[in-house]
């Protein structure tokens, strides 16, 4: 009997930049950031590119259309989600919902990067919701989550919301299209020296120590599931 397929799963995880622009390993609240997998792979993903332009209406007649140097890229996708499914397979229990599966339980999970919260250490008044970077497998998408649609589709005979589809939209205020770096020719087997961890290490401490900031992308480029706590011994590739 063949073994089953290992599928990959989409994670969005939450950003912070500082002012020049840069990922931060932690919020500005301190926190780590928040990592979600999603339950299904979305079916398609859209990238809108547009730039912004003026002129060229028609209040007169020899009006011309310039650029305004503003430019922006969007991908939309769409997720689903099944709480029933999720309690069977131990991904939320039913104390996660009150004690009666609630799908929201889930959608809840993505919800969270639209909400606003302290983006100042110093000024509780001053907030924003976080950046979120999708990573499906070598595609990777970072900007601000600012749409998003849930629609349920089905319900349990006392009522309760089990299944549900979740539409969003990410914007980034710069168009760049160029393939992965995972997409590049590999360098050559046992060139690229990998780094064992010790007992008690996390991801985010090893990529500190190798001067990584994306530690993200580092845990799901070595397929490691718990990023905080790592087997002793366990080697991890830190040059992605």
């Amino acid at each position: 009997m063949p073994a089953p397929v290992n599928v990959t799963k989409a994670t969005l995880t939450e950003i912070w930049w500082d002012t020049n622009q840069q990922a931060q390993s932690k919020s500005p609240t301190n926190k780590t950031p928040k990592t979600f997998q999603v339950q299904f792979n979305p079916q398609t993903l859209k990238l809108s590119y547009s730039n912004q332009t003026t002129g060229g209406d028609g209040s007169k007649p020899n009006a011309s259309t310039q650029y305004t140097a503003r430019q922006s890229t969007k991908l939309s996708l769409e997720l689903w989600f099944d709480v029933t499914l999720a309690i069977a397979e131990g991904r939320v229990s039913k104390g996660d919902t009150g004690n009666k599966p609630d799908v929201r339980a889930l959608t809840q999970e993505v919800a969270y990067f639209l909400i606003p919260q302290q983006a100042d250490p110093k000024d509780k008044n001053k907030v924003a919701p976080p950046g979120i970077k999708f990573t499906w497998g070598n595609f990777e998408f970072s900007g601000v989550m600012d749409s998003m649609d849930e629609n349920i589709d089905h319900f349990s005979p006392e009522g309760l919301p089990l299944r549900a589809s979740v539409s969003i939209g990410i914007t980034r205020q710069n168009i760049e299209y160029k393939p992965s770096s995972l997409l590049a020719q590999p360098s050559t087997p046992g060139t690229q020296p990998l780094l064992a961890a010790n007992q008690g290490d996390s991801v985010q401490q090893m990529a500190a120590k190798a001067g990584a900031s994306d530690w993200q992308s580092i845990a799901t480029a070595n397929n490691i599931d718990n990023p905080r706590q790592l087997s002793a011994g366990a080697l991890l590739n830190f040059s992605i």
